[in-house]
């Protein structure tokens, strides 16, 4: 009886270990079975000893020992415990197959994390926190918040939080400054240099970026003219070849952002045009504020943006309409999450993460919150 317990005993051990079972559960009877085999030992050694010592006594006369007495209830107790577990394997068998996924079953969408990757097996600086790297200057989507220059803010900044909450991973934000792209792929990509995990703040993802490190789209932003309200005209603006035409509709000047993508696709459309290239002036400057002041002072007639910035500025209750989009958003480009190409657990990581996200409403909740109406929202099916 003591060596099929004892086998029944080693069998559930061995299921524990393979369906993923904590210990912890199974310490607590595991040791009342290590008790009761030794409380039957103890007992049969007491009452051997009591026969011993009262060796050559009649029945009749022979005294009850406390040994023998002892040793009596405790092989009784370790018995009857036995009999149960005996009766215990008879009723509830080990199963023949044990062993199984230790993969978690997700219950709900919006509470499960569905990422099958665990924090142990992604490539970080800081065990257990994702490390990102922003640009906070970016009205919308990735700024300092008024009340501290350490607390940001922005659609970039809340999506990559919930994204971090979905692989049990605490967001830890490393600003740097200005809105070059390549300060930010550095930062990531530079060799024996690396200052964070990932980076994020309206990155769009360009071919030569594509070649330094790797995305995870979730944005889809197109480029626009920003005007003052009070000064809107009706232009005409479809696709990039169309600002060539600028000046023929009243804009002959215009204000851009140093070092974004808007200004380097600007310079590149201006150089091709073959009448209009002399009529139209730009004025880069590095501060949204900055080209704003221009704006807002007359010295330009727009301002060549995202279309996110300019959301922000058409649709922020603090300026009250003072400010108007002219024509429509072109040149529509993917942003993305930026991440090192040797870190392929973590872009899945995040890629599923974000994934969920947008099945279980959290992405469209943010697009609407933060007032992206310029068709900004990324489908799953522009994910890849």
């Amino acid at each position: 009886m003591i060596h099929l317990y004892l086998s029944w005993n080693a069998l559930s051990l061995l299921a524990v270990f393979a369906q993923g079972t904590s210990l912890e559960k199974t310490l607590l009877p595991l040791i009342l079975d290590i008790l009761a085999i030794t409380f039957f030992l103890i007992g049969v050694t007491a009452i051997l000893w009591a026969r011993r010592t009262t060796r050559g006594t009649s029945l009749i006369n022979r005294p009850e020992s406390g040994g023998h007495v002892i040793g009596q209830s405790m092989v009784m107790l370790s018995v009857c415990w036995l009999l149960l577990v005996c009766i215990g394997i008879s009723l509830f068998p080990t199963p023949a197959h044990p062993v199984q996924s230790r993969k978690p079953v997700p219950t709900n969408d919006s509470q499960s994390n569905l990422v099958t990757t665990t924090p142990t097996q992604l490539k970080l600086l800081n065990r257990g926190e994702l490390t990102i790297g922003i640009e906070p200057v970016i009205p919308l989507q990735a700024y300092s918040d008024n009340s501290a220059t350490d607390v940001y803010t922005g659609f970039d900044i809340e999506l990559i939080k919930a994204i971090a909450l979905k692989i049990n991973l605490k967001p830890t934000f490393k600003p740097i400054p200005g809105t070059n792209p390549l300060n930010l792929i550095n930062g990531m990509n530079g060799p024996g240099q690396q200052q964070f995990d990932i980076a994020i703040s309206g990155l769009k993802i360009t071919d030569d970026l594509k070649q330094q490190v790797d995305f995870v789209p979730y944005l889809n932003v197109g480029e626009t003219l920003l005007v003052l309200k009070s000064e809107h005209k009706q232009i005409t603006m479809s696709n990039m070849d169309d600002l060539c035409n600028l000046p023929t509709q009243g804009i002959q000047t215009l204000a851009v952002q140093i070092g974004t993508v808007a200004q380097t696709d600007l310079q590149n459309v201006l150089s091709s045009c073959k009448s209009t290239q002399s009529t139209i002036h730009v004025t880069p400057k590095q501060e949204v504020k900055d080209i704003i002041d221009l704006l807002n002072t007359k010295q330009v007639n727009a301002i060549f943006q995202d279309a996110t910035i300019t959301d922000y500025y058409t649709h922020n209750e603090q300026f009250k309409g003072k400010y108007a989009m002219a024509g429509l958003p072109v040149n529509q480009q993917n942003e993305g999450i930026a991440l090192r190409k040797d870190n392929s657990p973590l872009r899945d990581a995040i890629q599923t993460a974000f994934a969920t996200l947008q099945r279980d409403g959290t992405y469209k909740n943010l697009i609407d919150k933060w007032n992206f109406v310029s068709n900004e929202q990324l489908t799953p099916a522009e994910r890849s």
